[in-house]
């Protein structure tokens, strides 16, 4: 698993919760070295017939200058590039994260505060589904682009513990802390028995034999995760979002699309296809 960063792609659209990602993005940047490449993409405005082309053209200039602007008052010596493409927004993010071969993309998302009735933008949500690395969405509702304590949501697959020293390592890296948490309907023996062994494994791989994973046991996975933050010092989550085949997707619940949807706490997404560059 790679756990370095050098690229960061930070999407925006110059509204007050990206502008939020765009920060934190430079604040991670600043600490792995990385580069950061600002990302605005200009939607043709199709009901314009005549005069597109001076319209994308004065679009353009604008955001060029308000990019510019964002990259002054952030006052960083890292390194910022920026990009603007014409399309629709979702499919020139996915492109230029694989053209760029970003290791990371950091944006926000538009989001109410309570977990139980957000509607989330559909730009965040089909990258959240569809982005092959990792995933940093930082929600309209986040106040301060600190992040001190993480939980990372472990349902005991196979993939998880190279998840959990990849979530580590960018944790180390925004210093902050990562707690292990199971979210269960029925915590029952079959899932005891996964429990004892996969934190057996996670304590050989890290070295670490004091680690212990929380366990949750509720109905719902989003109200189990909201009852869990009410009552710890959680500022943010991770999750693994993993492929799911055409019955399940039919038959069962989309937790990603359920997470993302209703999260007002930043989220780190892992796909199950992110793989050490070894593997690929």
């Amino acid at each position: 698993m790679k756990h370095t960063i050098t690229h960061i792609l930070v999407p925006i659209d110059f509204s007050g919760y990206s502008n939020r990602a765009f920060r934190f993005a430079v604040g991670l940047a600043e600490k792995a070295d990385a580069k950061v490449i600002l990302f605005h993409v200009v939607e043709p405005p199709y009901n314009f017939a005549t005069a597109v082309k001076g319209m994308l053209d004065m679009m353009e200039k604008n955001a060029l200058s308000r990019m510019k602007k964002m990259i002054d008052d952030a006052d960083s010596k890292i390194d910022i590039e920026t990009q603007i493409r014409h399309g629709r927004t979702s499919r020139e993010i996915l492109e230029c994260a694989d053209r760029e071969s970003a290791d990371m993309v950091v944006m926000g998302s538009r989001g109410q505060s309570a977990l139980s009735r957000a509607v989330l933008g559909s730009v965040s949500e089909k990258i959240a589904h569809e982005l092959p690395i990792p995933l940093f969405l930082i929600p309209e509702s986040t106040e301060k682009t600190k992040i001190s304590s993480l939980i990372f949501a472990t349902d005991f697959r196979i993939n998880d513990p190279a998840f959990y020293l990849y979530a580590s390592a960018i944790a180390g890296l925004i210093d902050a802390s990562v707690t292990l948490v199971h979210f269960s309907p029925n915590f029952n023996f079959e899932a005891r028995i996964r429990h004892l062994g996969f934190t057996e494994i996670l304590r050989k791989e890290t070295g670490d034999d004091s680690l212990t994973i929380e366990i949750v046991v509720g109905e719902s996975l989003l109200h189990g995760i909201a009852e869990f933050i009410a009552h710890k010092d959680v500022s943010g989550i991770v999750f693994n979002r993993y492929k799911k085949s055409v019955l399940q997707k039919l038959f069962q619940k989309d937790h990603t699309g359920e997470i993302v949807v209703g999260a007002d706490l930043p989220l780190l997404i892992i796909p199950s296809v992110f793989q050490s560059d070894s593997e690929k």
